[in-house]
């Protein structure tokens, strides 16, 4: 199944949704009225109808809406409001959707700012349909002070699902494996540069815990990282020569291949580049030099309605027929007019005749069907002759390339 994309341009509030297919993208719709003041948008199941859903965070009011995507009967795409929260609580730094417990999503917040706030660093909450909406799951009061990056995954054997927390001041990070809402220490990892500016989680190498790329906008460099059972990261591929000017890199499903494919934005060139990836190769399969500059935000998820392909209705099934008459009036001959074989195929008469009560007899002749699949035979005496007082004739033919067959067709003689 192919991941969607939804971008999002702060500056208008506008949106649009695209199916993509192994890098090529066709809009599914066209959104306005947004809001423009949204720092954060992530997408999630929060075990909510809908097709997921849409969290949108402003840093700044510190206001907080829940939609879910949603489907019409008609089988269009929209968002329908679950609840918009005013005032709800501003500076968080870090939003994230997780998967601690079974089932549904949740939501964990994270204040890079803490030691400069002197509050509460890090969040857990249920998200529901009703009031309250957010609930308080755990609050960890000692956790995140200056992340730059915070990155859900499994990072662990024991447990299946986590966070990576990326510290770029001086290029290290911590791995924590989640136990319902408990966090437990895993590992650390470091001599990575401090101008590394997104971490980008995916299956870079086929293996069972979640892997890291890093980009380092200065060193034009690609660091692709797998992590194995006790949350060692090995370094799978260093890509360099790449671009320094890539705001976003959006992690989905944009190819048939077996690992996460990447799209890779540029504000300032208007660029979108897919890419399929291969143990920590990319290769490149879609390239678009005409957009937006200012999408602000870029989400993979399911987010268009599944398109309904109507299949044609199977061919009729044509039934040959033979049709007898008398050409010469008083059956000195039969004449067989057939219709319904395959175009310009050889036709297998089988003509049988029965005298009252004697033995039946059968005599088979070919003929050729024309580019319409019918055909003109004459049959003029075998047996006999072709008529004498109480014979019946019936008639069978058998397309040899199509292999259909005609019913049965008798004609009595006079």
């Amino acid at each position: 199944m192919y991941s969607d994309l939804l971008f999002y341009e702060a500056s208008d509030g506008v949106a649009e949704v695209y199916r993509t297919k192994h890098g090529s993208i066709d809009i599914d719709r066209h959104e306005t009225g947004w809001g423009n003041n949204w720092t954060h948008i992530v997408n999630g199941q929060f075990g909510l109808p809908g097709l997921c859903q849409l969290i949108f965070y402003d840093a700044v009011s510190g206001t907080i809406r829940i939609e879910s995507v949603v489907t019409t009967p008609n089988n269009v795409g929209g968002e329908t409001l679950v609840k918009e929260i005013t005032n709800w609580r501003p500076g968080w730094t870090h939003v994230v959707a997780v998967s601690f417990v079974e089932g549904a999503q949740q939501l964990f917040f994270c204040d890079a700012d803490y030691l400069k706030k002197g509050l509460g660093v890090c969040e857990l909450y249920n998200v529901s349909s009703s009031s309250p909406w957010l609930s308080l799951a755990r609050q960890y009061p000692n956790m995140g002070s200056g992340v730059t990056q915070v990155v859900p995954g499994r990072f662990s054997s024991k447990f299946a699902s986590g966070l990576a927390f990326y510290y770029a001041f001086n290029g290290t990070g911590v791995f924590y494996e989640a136990d319902q809402d408990t966090l437990y220490f895993v590992n650390g990892f470091g001599e990575l540069p401090a101008t590394v500016k997104q971490v980008v989680p995916g299956n870079f190498s086929g293996g069972q815990q979640t892997d890291l790329l890093f980009y380092d906008p200065v060193g034009k460099v690609g660091y692709f990282y797998s992590v194995d059972n006790g949350g060692v990261i090995h370094i799978l591929e260093a890509n360099t020569g790449w671009q320094s000017d890539w705001n976003l890199i959006v992690p989905g499903n944009f190819s048939d291949g077996t690992e996460t494919d990447l799209l890779f934005y540029s504000q300032a060139r208007g660029v979108g580049q897919f890419y399929r990836t291969n143990h920590g190769a990319i290769a490149q399969i879609g390239l678009y030099t005409d957009w937006r500059h200012t999408w602000a935000h870029i989400l993979a998820g399911t987010f268009a309605p599944a398109v309904i392909t109507t299949q044609p209705p199977p061919p009729a099934i044509v039934i040959p027929s033979i049709v007898l008459s008398d050409p010469m009036l008083g059956f000195y001959s039969l004449k067989l007019t057939g219709s319904g074989f395959e175009a310009n195929e050889t036709v297998s008469l089988t003509l049988t005749w029965q005298d009252q009560n004697q033995a039946p007899q059968s005599i088979i002749y070919t003929t050729q069907a024309d580019g319409s699949g019918g055909f003109v035979y004459t049959y003029d005496g075998s047996g006999g002759g072709v008529c004498i007082p109480f014979r019946r004739w019936t008639v069978v033919g058998t397309g040899k390339t199509s292999h259909r067959q005609s019913s049965p067709v008798s004609a009595g003689c006079p």
